[in-house]
């Protein structure tokens, strides 16, 4: 009597066991179903707007934009052809050549440290080219 109530037992647990598993395999298809449906909804080949530091660009918003946090507002600002540099003239201050390989921001905060190092020292630049790994001033 007791091993038919120990088979009775074992068997009620096997049915249990293959419902959880089907309910399983159920709810990761209906999972797949829904993620697959929902991918049909998202735009297809949106180009992403990424910057990439190291990237060469003649954007000229994102050097006047990196100008304008840095309180240097320019007045004029070129794309020099012959070597894609960019020239700009900041207001009641220098001429600054740019480097379109090399990051904008980078370059600004050389300018920054270039023009505040000078007023120090009462020095006006008339030139100043960020384009080299030194940059150059002429006054």
């Amino acid at each position: 009597m007791r091993r038919r109530r120990q088979r009775l037992q074992n068997n009620s647990k096997f049915p249990k066991i293959v419902l959880m598993i089907a309910g399983v395999v159920v709810l990761v298809a209906a999972i797949s179903l829904l993620l697959y449906a929902v991918s049909f909804l998202l735009p297809k080949n949106q180009s992403h707007n990424f910057l990439d530091p190291f990237e060469k660009t003649t954007d000229v918003s994102i050097l006047k934009k990196n100008l304008n946090d840095a309180n240097l507002f320019p007045e004029k600002v070129m794309i020099a052809s012959e070597d894609a540099s960019i020239v700009v003239q900041l207001e009641h201050g220098p001429t600054v050549y740019f480097s379109p390989e090399q990051n904008f921001e980078t370059q600004v905060s050389s300018l920054q440290l270039i023009i505040s190092r000078l007023t120090i020292e009462k020095k006006q630049p008339n030139i100043v080219d960020l384009r080299y790994d030194k940059p150059i001033v002429k006054f």
